[in-house]
């Protein structure tokens, strides 16, 4: 099976605010013990951070890798970081690409077995 590369696919990236509340959500993200009043410390500096309008306070990520007519497609939530070069500097972003990436020859392979179907 013939399978995209990495260099041949060009991605791109979606960042949206995450609708999930953010209460109950931090400590599990940052590996903590439950800790009451640093959860409510940590919520509280989120919420002031969305009410500023910054994005990446409390977000939500889709990565598309596309070559030709395909696509895959691979998404995250629950993300609190300071700004997008953060992100794209953690794993979490180069993950994101290669899950894309996984799911776009997925698609194409889905799309060549159809094709071969219909083969006499």
């Amino acid at each position: 099976m013939r399978t995209i590369s990495e260099e041949e696919a060009v991605f791109t990236m979606r960042v949206y605010r995450d609708n999930v509340p953010v209460i109950g959500a931090l400590p599990s993200l940052l590996g903590d013990e439950k800790d009451e009043i640093m959860d409510i410390m940590r919520e509280q500096k989120v919420y002031e951070r969305i009410k500023q309008g910054e994005l990446w306070a409390w977000a939500y990520v889709e990565v598309t890798a596309r070559w030709k007519k395909w696509k895959g497609m691979a998404s995250m939530g629950f993300i609190s970081l300071k700004d997008e070069a953060d992100f794209r500097r953690g794993g979490e972003y180069q993950k994101l690409r290669e899950m894309a990436l996984e799911n776009l020859n997925e698609e194409f392979q889905c799309s060549v077995d159809e094709i071969r179907e219909l083969e006499f």
